[in-house]
């Protein structure tokens, strides 16, 4: 839920919460004193992709104490009439979802705000100007082809839209009203956001680089400079080998000067700024990178009275004297305090600890281990702060923190894990996003047998250096990951199998932290996020995808595809297998008919787990309970 509190007096007042069991709140934005506007995720109950993956985004206004909830645009949504020129069957991206998204508030006007949506032509958006009053909404940016996101400055005009004009294979080849798919962008010139607006189309390829067979990376929008004049993104400029910040042209889109970097993996960051500031720094994994040397200060000195980091400042004052900074050990412990520039006055405004951590200390580093053929894969430990002798190895896979751009997000797992006395590695494999394309594209070919060998030779690499055991490897996982974790304890050969303990512990579910894009797809549906739709099916789930063939890709693999994944008809591995996906988990011993049917679920997954909920928290305590038996401690 989300809770109004007022700080002078103290006084608190629930603004919204969840409706139904199948609408979840997500987040509320301030757009007045008195309103604000919150987005709701609507589960369908039916699906191609079962019910709890067909959503819609939904917003709605709502005063400070809750009173006078009304829905933005129409409740449900109607369809588009057009269909942009995609062909008769739609075309399978995340914007089929009709996902709503607030663009921006107004400052002069704070009654009304802009809002996308998918209402004049599929699949691609329009912006409306909606009074949060009465819901009356006025046309405010038409439809541009393949342009799925908009992007407006301080001051609420929307300059830029960003997106592709098709997706792959989705696309008939008899369609000529499309052009090829290419990343693209508009810029938008001129005065108030009014359909006479100047209107002009770019090719973004220079700042983009292919992720896979149906994917491109295009410029990520991040913000604007408060003169309007430079913009803000993430891209891969001319080809890099990994996505940085960059600060542009506004007007051209074209790149100025780098200004977040990493040597390891492609950077997701977060805007900081307010409306009479402007952007004035950004929120990354490794810190905040400043552009304003005054704020940079004063949150320095409020961060070393906190006495720990500063990880990110999430909402600012108009006149952004007044900050809300979130505070973080990077380990158990995320905490919120309200900054006063003027006076230096800190309010504690509350937070929380990792689920099950309890009191004992984690220490996390990265490393570098080295693969049989060769390369240098990246590695993230979560240690117990005093850990004695060797210990039993919990590997997460394809779970590296790449599923949320906040930095101010806690991952608890590995901390809970290692709060237990286990050592938590989360290396890189062939396949995974975000450390490069070369190392993504390497996984699509060969991704069952590379992810098995990638993941022995980091826990090997783990016995070497003597922090685990080799003999007692746990895999867990959720999501796509927790499929992958599957692969790699199918694949994986302890040094003596006579003695070896293994298990596995899967939440077959995708965990939602917020309705925020993804820095790779267009729109960040939470289900096409670690790989492409269509090259997952074919691996993972070529089931479903001849079910859907027509809604996902024209291939339709055989069943001896050498491309399919090895969870895939697999027998059971002779060691406990823990499946949760809906209520308590499962833990199969021994193959069976329920078993299979897991299997499935680990492949196609049955459902959206909203972060800190029940599925989470009890998949938890069922997969600690699962590692002390099996690794005995």
């Amino acid at each position: 839920m989300a809770v109004v509190a007022d700080l002078a007096s103290g006084h608190r007042a629930i603004a919204a919460s969840n409706f139904t069991p199948r609408a979840r709140l997500d987040t509320c934005d301030w757009v007045s004193n008195e309103r604000l506007v919150c987005s709701l995720f609507v589960f369908g109950r039916k699906g191609i992709f079962g019910g709890e993956r067909s959503r819609l985004v939904r917003l709605f206004a709502v005063d400070h104490d809750g009173a006078n909830p009304l829905p933005l645009l129409d409740s449900p949504l109607r369809p588009p009439p057009k269909a942009g020129g995609v062909g008769p069957n739609g075309i399978t991206s995340p914007g089929a979802d009709l996902e709503h998204s607030l663009v921006s508030r107004l400052p002069g006007a704070p009654g009304s705000v802009l809002v996308s949506a998918c209402r004049q032509a599929k699949p691609y958006s329009s912006v409306y100007r909606v009074d949060v009053r009465n819901g009356t909404a006025t046309l405010a940016v038409g439809w541009q082809a393949g342009i799925q996101l908009w992007h407006a400055d301080w001051q609420g005009r929307v300059r830029i839209g960003t997106g592709a004009y098709a997706f792959g294979s989705d696309v008939p080849w008899w369609n000529f009203e499309e052009p090829p798919r290419e990343p693209t962008a508009v810029v938008r010139r001129g005065g108030p956001p009014t359909q006479g607006t100047e209107i002009q189309r770019l090719n973004t390829a220079r700042l983009s680089s292919p992720i896979g067979p149906t994917e491109t990376a295009g410029p990520r929008v991040l913000g604007f400079a408060l003169d309007g004049r430079g913009v803000y993104y993430v891209a891969r400029v001319n080809a890099a080998h990994r996505a940085s910040v960059w600060l542009a042209d506004a007007g051209t889109l074209e790149p100025v000067r780098e200004l977040v970097a990493d040597p390891d993996r492609d950077v997701v960051a977060t805007a900081i700024g307010g409306e009479r500031c402007g952007a004035v720094g950004f929120a990354h994994r490794t810190g905040i990178s400043w552009l304003d040397p005054a704020v940079a200060r004063s949150v320095a000195t409020a961060a070393s009275e906190i006495g720990v980091e500063v990880v990110h400042v999430p909402s600012m004052s108009a006149n952004c004297r007044r900050l809300v900074l979130a505070s973080t050990d990077r380990a158990t412990e995320l905490r919120y305090h309200l900054l006063d520039r003027d006076t230096g006055a800190l309010r504690n405004l509350g937070g929380h600890r990792a689920r099950g951590g309890g009191n004992a200390r984690t220490v996390r580093r990265t490393d570098r281990f080295s693969t049989r053929d060769g390369l240098q894969l990246p590695i993230a430990l979560t240690l117990p702060d005093s850990a004695e002798g060797a210990r039993p190895v919990v590997v997460l896979l394809a779970y590296d923190g790449s599923w949320t751009a906040d930095p101010a997000v806690l991952d608890d797992w590995p901390h809970v894990f290692a709060s237990r006395g286990y050592v938590v590695a989360q290396p890189a494999y062939r396949g995974a996003q975000g450390y490069a394309p070369a190392l993504h594209l390497a996984g699509l070919g060969q991704r069952g047998s590379k992810i098995q060998e990638d993941v022995t030779d980091a826990v090997a690499w783990l016995a070497s250096q003597g922090l685990g055991d080799p003999q007692r490897v746990c895999f867990a996982g959720r999501g796509r990951g927790g499929h992958m974790a599957m692969v790699a304890a199918l694949g994986y050969a302890p040094p003596d199998p006579a003695r070896a303990r293994r298990c596995v512990a899967v939440l077959a579910a995708l965990e939602a932290r917020h309705t925020k894009r993804g820095p790779h797809n267009a729109l960040d549906s939470r289900v096409c996020s670690d790989f492409p739709c269509g090259d997952w099916m074919r691996w993972a789930a070529p089931d479903a995808m001849r079910l859907a063939a027509m809604r996902v890709s024209a291939a339709k693999p055989a069943k001896d595809t050498p491309l399919r994944s090895p969870v895939v008809g697999a027998a059971h591995p002779g060691f406990p297998v823990l499946v949760h996906f809906g209520g308590r988990g499962t833990v199969h011993e021994r193959g069976s008919t329920r078993f299979r049917s897991d299997l499935k679920k680990i492949s196609f997954f049955e459902h959206v787990a909203f972060a800190g909920g029940e599925a989470g928290t009890t998949f938890l305590a069922d997969a600690e309970a699962l590692f002390d038996e099996v690794l005995g401690t």
